[in-house]
């Protein structure tokens, strides 16, 4: 039998239906040699612990906990039963698809990605956004992979700060960022339940659905506020933005300018790929586009107006156009996509003014 190449951890916790399809998911759709690592967070469930046995009978890893204490406690101790060169951490209420895992280890292959994360129907962040593109600033653990060596480096996921189920898989992406590697959202795909395991462990032993949702809450807050103790809030707020914001102003000295420009204007928001919402930028990029016309203020005053509201709204990039000008629909695009401080579009005249 062949070493396999890709241990597949999966944490079990009282939901025997998902985890029962989740096991066969992977048994039908992984094509590479792999050892998947179920973890028993000490399973009361009569149905569940069925569910696991007959998936030790079919050659599968069943390692039994005495406590059900958190998310990177189980993990890690599924991590350190398996020795492949890849490790996926899999929730039990996510579906593999097909050749998912030949996506994962195809860009793992990239010695500067540290963390792959399939896209999926249901997730915070980039790998339940379909038009994501580029690097994410963080990933949910829906169906994350990464090479033993990056577990071997960063270490195991922090057990001391993250006692539940919430907030460690943005703590883990951070420490691989500062460890020099990249993170990367995947082509592969899961289809995904959603939460079932942090609403469990959150509020258990609540009877109604008000109850449950606060005790939800609750455990998020709790520890959304470890996370902010940890990393401080300046760095939470640069590696949670998901996208851009470009604010893009045009000036009208004269009304009759306004006509020809607005044409151009709605080539430029095409070309963007948004309005005024957001949309997919260059290279990867991800931004959200704020268009506006400034009107009856001297130039010189109006340019410094524009800048002082830029900052003062938190604008990450100001794009500013002439009123007389005609543009190509991608020139945000080329603009943004040279990652300086400053840059300038080349203009020229069609006839002398």
């Amino acid at each position: 039998m062949a070493e396999p190449l890709l241990d597949v951890v999966m944490l079990c916790s009282n939901q025997p239906a998902w985890a029962d399809v989740a096991i066969r998911a992977v048994e039908h759709h992984t094509t590479n040699a792999y050892r998947l690592i179920l973890v028993d967070q000490a399973v009361t469930d009569p149905k569940l612990k069925d569910v696991l046995n007959e998936a030790e009978k079919r050659g599968h890893t069943v390692v039994r906990m005495a406590e059900n204490r958190s998310f990177s406690n189980g993990n890690n101790a599924g991590i350190r039963v398996g020795r492949a060169p890849y490790v996926v951490i899999l929730n039990d209420d996510a579906l593999v698809t097909e050749n998912w895992d030949k996506a994962f280890i195809q860009d793992l292959t990239d010695k500067s990605i540290g963390l792959v994360g399939a896209r999926t129907n249901y997730a915070a962040g980039p790998t339940g956004d379909p038009s994501w593109q580029g690097e994410p600033p963080y990933m949910a653990f829906v169906c994350v992979g990464f090479r033993r060596e990056i577990f071997e480096k960063v270490g195991p996921m922090d057990e001391e700060n993250f006692t539940g189920f919430s907030c460690e898989d943005l703590d883990y992406c951070w420490r691989i960022k500062k460890a020099g590697y990249k993170l990367k959202v995947s082509s592969a795909y899961v289809l995904h339940a959603g939460s079932r395991s942090i609403i469990h462990f959150a509020s258990e032993g609540a009877k109604d659905r008000e109850t449950r949702a606060k005790a939800y809450n609750s455990h998020n807050d709790k520890y959304n506020r470890v996370l902010q103790e940890k990393w401080g809030a300046d760095w939470i707020r640069e590696h949670t933005q998901l996208r851009k914001r470009v604010l893009v102003v045009s000036y009208h000295a004269e009304e009759w300018t306004r006509v020809r420009f607005a044409g151009s204007l709605l080539t430029l928001k095409a070309g963007a790929g948004a309005g005024s919402s957001g949309g997919v930028g260059p290279d990867g990029g991800n931004f959200g586009f704020t268009y506006y016309q400034h009107v009856r203020t001297p130039i010189h005053l109006a340019r410094q107006l524009v800048c002082d509201y830029a900052l003062q709204q938190g604008f990450d990039y100001l794009v500013q156009l002439d009123d007389d000008a005609t543009f190509p629909s991608d020139l945000i695009r080329r603009l943004l996509a040279h990652d300086k401080e400053i840059v300038c579009a080349l203009a020229y005249q069609r006839k002398t003014p």
